[in-house]
Parts: C-alpha cells; structure tokens; sequence
C-alpha cells in the first residue's frame, strides 16, 4: 500500500514538473534586421500584384506593421506605397494606399485600434480616414479663426 502511494506521488510530481516546464512561455527574440528583410521582400512584391485583395492586405498589414514595429526603416515601402498611388488603377486602391502613406508619415499623431478579428479591413481604412478628416477640420479651423 505505502509503495503504491509513495508510486502515486512520484508520478503526480513527475507530471506536474513536466507540465509546469512545458507550460512556460515562448519567448521570441525580435530582430530588427532579419524583420526589416522580410518586410521588404513580402511587401514590395505583393503591391505590384494584379490580384486587388492581395493588394489591400498588404496595405493593411503595412499599416500594422508601423503601428507595432515603428522602429523600422519603411523608406522602400513607403516608395512603392507612392508608385501605387500613382500608377493603380482603381480609385479605392489608390485612396487606400493615400492614406497608408499618410499614416506611415504620421503615425505617432494617429490613433488606430486594431481588431483582433476583422471581417474586412476597411475599418481601419476608416479609422484612419476619420482621423485624417478631424485634423483636416482642426487645422482650417485654426486658420479661419486667425
């Protein structure tokens, strides 16, 4: 009996180290460098693709990325973001793609909250927009009143 349970303990023990060793969180080292590769070499090409959803997603996913990773040099991006304005066909690619630029040029006076599961990514288009609209205000605002 005594050997039973001395059996028993030892395995509840075993099973609760083994748990509490695989239960700890994975920690991933963020380095600036490797991510700044694959920023531009998933980026760049995905916004000359013909396919307008993959276009927009990266537009998107631009946009996430200055808002976690502000740290970043978004130059190459930020030209080919230009090149879309200018060169894209559709008019709601090219307006999203304005307002990627304008937030890559102002993202710290942007105030954008994203969802952790959106069903389109307008709303952040939106968001942004919303914003771009309220500082337009309040700046002819404070001009008019001078």
């Amino acid at each position: 009996m005594k050997n039973r349970m001395r059996l028993v303990i030892a395995m509840v023990l075993f099973g609760a180290a083994t748990l509490q060793t695989t239960a700890q969180e994975i920690r991933v080292k963020f380095e600036p460098v490797k991510f700044q590769k694959i920023l531009d070499k998933s980026f760049v090409p995905a916004l000359e693709s013909n396919i307008s959803g993959i276009v927009e997603g990266s537009l998107y996913n631009i946009i996430l990325c200055k808002k976690y990773f502000s740290t970043l040099d978004y130059e190459t991006t930020f030209e080919k973001v230009k090149w879309l304005v200018s060169e894209n066909k559709s008019s709601s690619i090219r307006y999203k793609a304005h307002l990627t630029l304008f937030y890559l040029s102002n993202a710290d006076n942007i105030s954008i909250t994203p969802k952790s599961d959106p069903e389109t990514h307008d709303y952040l288009f939106k968001q942004i927009s919303k914003e771009l609209e309220m500082k337009l205000l309040v700046s002819n605002e404070s001009y008019l009143q001078k």
